[in-house]
């Protein structure tokens, strides 16, 4: 059954384990939230890629900062010369 909004072309069938723990969690959110396990799994998987593009944006925006402290530090001579 595709995702709702989704074309079924648009959509991959997964097949996959979990641990009882972890699938009684996931249970109780999907009675809680009233989802299905489907659209639960989706947003946690949406959520986990998101984060990830995240913190790796935030590694780079350290690192692009640290180049830039590291130009600053280079030329400050100049700034010392007016």
């Amino acid at each position: 059954m595709p995702a709702p909004g989704l074309p079924a072309k648009e959509t991959k069938r997964v097949n996959l384990s979990l641990p009882e723990p972890l699938y009684n969690q996931l249970s109780e959110v999907v009675h809680e939230e009233e989802l299905t396990y489907t659209e639960a799994i989706r947003r946690a998987v949406a959520n986990w890629l998101d984060q990830g593009t995240k913190a790796k944006m935030v590694e780079g925006y350290k690192a692009l900062a640290q180049e830039n402290l590291d130009l600053l530090a280079e030329f400050e001579h100049v700034d010392q010369e007016t």
